[in-house]
């Protein structure tokens, strides 16, 4: 007990843009150390508690990038099993919350930081 099975990195208040490269533009980054099986909800759980809305899109990073898709949506059980069978115990896995509903220009949704982004 006590061990890390995973270490998530929850890409949170930015903003998921596909050109010119797919990158996470803004936001902030939540470390949640995971030493327990967790399920599809318990994600979405922590996701909540960092107060985002509900209408989110959940989304971790693939390991092995084809020319088309780095990336892989989070929405049920499956997926999280299979997203810890694919990096295996003890890694960093890179999470990107997507706000459909987000609208450039709006004070509300606006949380990024000045000049942070991550490519994918």
């Amino acid at each position: 007990m006590g061990d890390t099975i995973a270490t998530l990195f929850i890409h949170f208040r930015g903003k998921l843009v596909e050109e010119p490269q797919l990158s996470y533009i803004g936001g902030r980054v939540a470390t949640f150390s995971i030493i327990d099986k967790v399920s599809y909800f318990d994600i979405v759980d922590i996701i909540y508690e960092l107060r985002c809305p509900r209408h989110i899109k959940v989304f971790y990073q693939l390991l092995e990038i084809s020319a088309n898709k780095s990336l892989g949506e989070l929405q049920c059980d499956t997926n999280v099993m299979e997203l810890f069978t694919m990096y295996g115990e003890g890694a960093e896995v890179n999470i990107y919350v997507h706000d459909p509903f987000s609208i450039e220009g709006d004070s509300e949704n606006e949380y990024g930081i000045s000049g942070v982004e991550t490519r994918i």
